[in-house]
């Protein structure tokens, strides 16, 4: 490991460079933010920044970061919702 990185040094950088990259695929066109993947990924980029808050804390990037995870969360479920409820609205279409 590098000198003076630590653990929570890494953790930020990883979820950092994931938030920004799925933001830029996102962009590209190259990742929908429909379904699961973009939710979770950025959810796990939210964590690892969060993660990274526990040695020097700073309330508005938990802020930022918090409502990201929330929104995420919010996506995952709704994804989830959406996929489950699908197939009984195709059976109601058919009678």
């Amino acid at each position: 490991m590098v000198p003076g990185l630590h653990w929570y040094d890494v953790f930020g950088y990883m979820g950092s460079a994931i938030v920004v990259v799925l933001y830029f695929l996102n962009m590209r066109g190259m990742i929908s933010t429909r379904g699961l993947s973009y939710p979770l990924v950025n959810l796990l980029g939210c964590f690892l920044i969060i993660s990274s808050l526990w040695h020097d804390f700073n309330l508005p990037a938990f802020l930022i970061e918090a409502f990201w995870a929330l929104v995420s969360v919010y996506g995952i479920a709704e994804t989830l919702w959406q996929r489950r409820s699908r197939p009984a609205s195709r059976q109601s279409n058919r009678g």
